[in-house]
């Protein structure tokens, strides 16, 4: 491993990086299936960068940069909880400080090489790069409503411009592998150790996140099914679940999938509604609501899609939140019993489930 590194050229160094580079701000999509994985891309700007640092210790630092990037690259979305929009600025804030050194090793390369025409040229394109990286940073939180034609003109020609910005750096990174990378002896042979660690730790952390992952998982239960006395009472207790919901942070939601075609209808006699809470200790929760004129009916769904954990503790948060409910009912004034032997049914079912269990 070592005679290969020492065996690399200069000018082989700089192909990694462009291919790295292509590799890394490049995609290019085929349904959800990236035929440029960032993560190569990443570990050949590893690669490439560990034998430049004798250039310019910008290299060194770059090469950090990319190493991060690498391991950061293979955690995926369902471990981020709400915070994706938070990772993806982390993830592009890295990517500016990477090229940033990249580029700015190349510059001290070419004053190096007393090529004054490279340095401005990769100068004025690393501006470039960070100057539109703000607004593309930024479009995703402050575009939540549709575009009018403005709008939509803006950002179609700073996506347009970035793309242009990417190729003429990657031609800028080009041109320096073959004007002056061909000239300069390799005395500067890295180490592979961080390479390897870098390779190493990226598919560590990929496997692990692959055998915690429980997928997708989602259930919808039958929670609470209430019987009033009265139309009036029904109307009263209906009054008060609301407020109780509003306490929990429970409000009127689209329906969580598109199978739930029937939430949201209203009628004089009826409503069957939707509801989502904001609060974290909710997340992954939806409650479906059917009133008629003298009941009240309600459905729990809960969804998760990340480690084998979480499921559990989404799915006993459901179940503690229907087991609340069906307690709640139960001791209202209002309600109708119209069986005894099943009066409280309901109850026993949801402390039996959460029994079930498993530790977390």
């Amino acid at each position: 491993m070592v005679c290969f590194q020492k065996l690399m050229s200069i000018s082989s160094r700089f192909r990694f990086v462009f291919l790295g580079a292509v590799f890394a701000f490049l995609s290019i999509r085929i349904g959800d299936f990236d035929i440029l994985p960032d993560v190569v891309g990443y570990v050949l700007l590893v690669i490439g960068c560990s034998g430049l640092g004798g250039l310019s210790v910008r290299f060194a630092v770059a090469r950090i940069f990319w190493a991060v990037l690498a391991v950061l690259s293979v955690v995926p979305a369902w471990c981020l909880g709400g915070r994706t929009n938070d990772f993806a600025y982390l993830v592009q804030a890295m990517q500016c400080g990477g090229l940033w050194f990249l580029l700015g090793g190349m510059i001290a390369f070419a004053v190096t090489a007393l090529r004054l025409d490279l340095v401005q040229i990769l100068t004025r394109r690393r501006m470039a790069f960070m100057v539109l990286s703000v607004p593309i940073a930024l479009y995703p939180r402050l575009l939540t409503k549709p575009l009018d034609d403005v709008s939509g003109a803006v950002v179609f020609i700073t996506a347009m411009a970035m793309l242009l910005t990417l190729f003429m750096i990657l031609h800028g990174i080009r041109r320096v592998q073959r004007e002056l990378a061909v000239e300069v002896p390799d005395d500067s042979a890295g180490s592979p150790v961080f390479a390897l660690f870098t390779i190493l730790a990226a598919g560590a952390l990929g496997i692990f996140f692959f055998s915690q992952h429980s997928g997708y998982r989602s259930t919808t239960f039958s929670g609470v099914n209430f019987h009033a006395k009265s139309e009036e009472d029904c109307k009263q207790v209906d009054a008060d679940l609301q407020t109780r919901f509003g306490e929990k942070g429970f409000t009127d939601s689209y329906q969580p999938t598109a199978m739930d075609q029937f939430a949201g209808m209203h009628s004089a006699e009826s409503r069957d509604y939707w509801l989502k809470s904001d609060k974290e200790e909710f997340k992954g929760i939806y409650l479906k609501v059917s009133r008629s004129p003298a009941t009240i009916s309600i459905s729990t769904k809960w969804e998760h899609d990340g480690f084998k954990g979480g499921e559990i503790r989404t799915k006993r948060k459901a179940y503690e939140l229907s087991l609340e409910l069906a307690r709640w009912f139960h001791a209202r004034p209002e309600r109708a019993v119209l069986s005894p032997d099943s009066d409280d049914t309901g109850i026993r079912y949801f402390e039996e489930s959460l029994a079930e269990l498993p530790a977390e």
